[in-house]
Formats: structure tokens, sequence, C-alpha cells
């Protein structure tokens, strides 16, 4: 596990055991509510921290106890990236997996509407 998730999962106090993060745009986000995903979105930048996304978890999971997934939106040097949280690991492949396969085809959908723009 990479320290960065690590300080996410010590900074929530056991209330997830697993965390993934991945990248996050319009289609992701698409692919979110088309699965019903609970998530909430901040800013890195709006939680001054050496790790803010730990910072905004505890926080935001506190405020939302049935979000299983923070969006950070990304800023200055901050990459937009969604981060999956589950008790197992499984289960939070398995939910990544699952956006995957909506996010191929969303992004294909999306494609075609840009073809027909042009």
């Amino acid at each position: 596990a990479s320290r960065h998730l690590g300080g996410i999962l010590l900074s929530i106090n056991g209330k997830y055991r697993a965390v993934m993060n991945i990248k996050y745009d319009r289609a992701v986000r698409e692919a979110m509510l088309a699965l019903g995903v609970i998530f909430r979105e901040f800013s890195s930048l709006e939680y001054p921290s050496s790790n803010p996304a730990a910072l905004a978890a505890r926080q935001l999971l506190d405020e939302c106890p049935a979000c299983n997934a923070l969006v950070d939106v990304g800023g200055e040097h901050v990459e937009p990236v969604v981060y999956l949280f589950g008790n197992r690991a499984v289960e939070v492949a398995d939910l990544a997996v699952s956006l995957a396969e909506v996010y191929y085809a969303i992004s294909k959908k999306l494609a075609v509407r840009a073809a027909d723009i042009r």
C-alpha cells in the first residue's frame, strides 16, 4: 500500500479497511452516477496539509456515512482522482471493475457524439 492511501485509511479510524484511487473525468462521474455510487467532491486546495485527501476523508466521511467514494476535483499540480472505499480489498476491486465496464460504454457513446458533431 502507498503511504498516501495508508494515511487516508488511518485518518478515517476504521470506517473502511480498503481504498483505491482511480482517475476522474466526466465519463467516470457518469459511471459513478449510473451505478449509484454515493460520493462527495472536494478540492485538495481546501485542505492544506501534507495529505489533503486524508484530512478531507475524515471530515467528508463523517458528514456522509453512506459515501463509498470521494472525488478530489484537482487543482494546480493536482490531478482529479476518485478514492473508492470498502471493507475488503475485493469489494473495492469489484467496484472498480464495474466502474470500468460502465466507463467503457459511456466513453464509446461520448466518442460517437463527438464524431457526430464534426
